[in-house]
């Protein structure tokens, strides 16, 4: 069976109810021209596994059921790789709405300017190289959309970052 199109005419959550509901088994791939691709598994017609650029399992169906614009396809006879989903599909997609929602939320920081605390020693915290390529960024000038953009990060991938320094106390987000 071919079934591919457009996501800005058949949106990505009305293609996996679709699959679902016909029970199918095989790999979604939906590619976005600046984002690379993600990919949803289905096995009779359960979603069982999604991923993204960054993320795995409900994170990454959240981060593709955002996408509006790119092509999907669906191919069939695929080896199904170990489940990272074990709800049920409307479940899931219900969780993935949810999740959308508090995404929209976090999508809010975007327009704030992140700053380094000054009582902060950057070096008392264990920090990865992605938490460190946002600080090196920071110059209480740029919004974090800027800073998003000008390290090439994934937008679900940042915010989670930016939350996390947000959380251990390295920044403080203001307004313009």
């Amino acid at each position: 069976m071919e079934f591919k199109g457009d996501l800005g005419f058949l949106g990505i959550n009305d293609v996996i109810q679709t699959l679902s509901s016909m029970g199918k088994t095989g790999k979604l791939e939906i590619i976005i021209t600046k984002k690379g691709k993600g990919e949803l598994f289905f096995k009779n017609g359960k979603l069982i596994h999604a991923h993204s650029i960054d993320n795995i399992g409900k994170e990454a169906l959240i981060e593709i059921m955002s996408w509006k614009e790119g092509s999907f396809r669906f191919i069939e006879n695929v080896i199904l790789p170990p489940p990272s989903i074990d709800d049920d599909t409307s479940k899931t997609i219900l969780d993935a709405i949810s999740g959308q929602d508090e995404f929209k939320l976090k999508e809010e920081t975007l327009n704030f300017i992140p700053e380094i605390k000054n009582e902060v020693e950057l070096d008392s915290f264990f920090l990865d190289k992605d938490e460190w390529r946002i600080i090196m960024s920071i110059d209480g000038k740029k919004r974090c959309r800027d800073i998003m953009d000008e390290i090439d990060s994934e937008k679900v991938k940042f915010l989670n970052i930016i939350e996390e320094l947000y959380k251990k106390g390295i920044i403080f987000l203001r307004k313009e």
